[in-house]
């Protein structure tokens, strides 16, 4: 008869495997600081051109979770035709939780 598998191997251990997942936050605001409610945050992986999309909340929050640590993103927010510049985290960036403040021009 075979011996039972030593533990941590089998399926059970292939779960060490797994890259970490990477947060992406923070806030949208207009020039003068104040938060944007309603504001379109676009999050797209550089590699694959796929792109995810958040509305900002009535603090101008938003965030993106579950994201692999191994690609390269873009980020920026759009509200009436007027655009953020544009943050790129880069996958030799380390930090699993990453957070940016996004500025928008908009008429007051």
């Amino acid at each position: 008869t075979a011996a039972p598998p030593a533990w941590g191997s089998g399926a059970a251990g292939e779960t060490t495997k797994v890259p970490k997942l990477r947060t992406v936050e923070g806030l949208v605001c207009r020039d003068d600081g104040k938060p944007l409610q309603g504001a379109v945050v676009y999050l797209q992986d550089s590699k694959s051109l796929a792109v995810k999309s958040y509305l900002s909340d009535p603090d101008g929050r938003f965030h993106f979770r579950q994201l692999s640590m191994g690609e390269d993103y873009d980020l920026w927010a759009e509200m009436n035709g007027k655009r953020s510049k544009t943050k790129s985290i880069s996958q030799f960036n380390s930090k699993p939780d990453v957070r940016y403040k996004l500025k928008v021009r908009v008429a007051q």
